[in-house]
């Protein structure tokens, strides 16, 4: 039986396609339950180190560790706690909410947990929502622990994932954010 050559260039295309659009999903973690932790700090330095630094290297890890991920230099974690030790020991870090505040804020988390995927848009009207409310006499202090403030730049592509309040760091700061945005009881 002969098979038409467009026929057989056709299955072989969609196999290699389908092979390298898994493999890529695997290296980006996209379709996986990963856990998208949310920073909390600045990051200081850069995480390998100076160039230079170090053993030579092979992609994706020291000495040749293809894939693994190398961690973060003794030099950067040194900077990283310097920085945090000067902010923590200077003057404390808060924000101050008044009472119309809070309920403002909580009606904005709720219903995070509840969602198996965090649209961006409904991500991005909340987020819009909770600066608007937080106003610029909080922006120090968030901007201190490295919450990016609208306009301040950063950021970049992040694949699409499923709701980072899934997680159980984030799933337990939302929690705990819920829990200090109810109004105190009246005495």
């Amino acid at each position: 039986m002969k098979i038409p050559t467009i026929w057989a260039t056709g299955v072989i295309c969609l196999v290699l396609g389908v092979a390298i659009g898994i493999l890529a999903a695997m290296y980006l973690g996209i379709g996986g339950h990963t856990q998208v932790v949310l920073p909390t700090s600045p990051v200081v330095g850069d995480a390998a180190g100076p160039p230079g630094a170090g053993a030579k290297s092979a992609p994706g890890g020291p000495a040749g560790k293809v894939g693994a991920p190398s961690g973060p230099s003794a030099a950067s974690q040194l900077a990283t706690l310097v920085t945090k030790l000067d902010l923590l020991t200077n003057a404390p870090l808060t924000v101050t909410l008044v009472d119309d505040q809070k309920a403002a804020v909580a009606e904005q988390l709720v219903g995070l947990e509840e969602l198996d995927y965090l649209p961006e848009a409904d991500a991005q009207k909340r987020l819009d929502a909770l600066f608007e409310i937080l106003g610029e006499p909080n922006k120090d202090a968030l901007s201190a622990v490295g919450v990016r403030w609208p306009g301040a730049g950063g950021g970049g592509f992040q694949p699409p994932y499923p709701n980072p309040f899934h997680g159980p760091a984030n799933a337990e700061a939302l929690s705990s954010l819920q829990e200090r945005m109810k109004p105190a009881p009246a005495e």
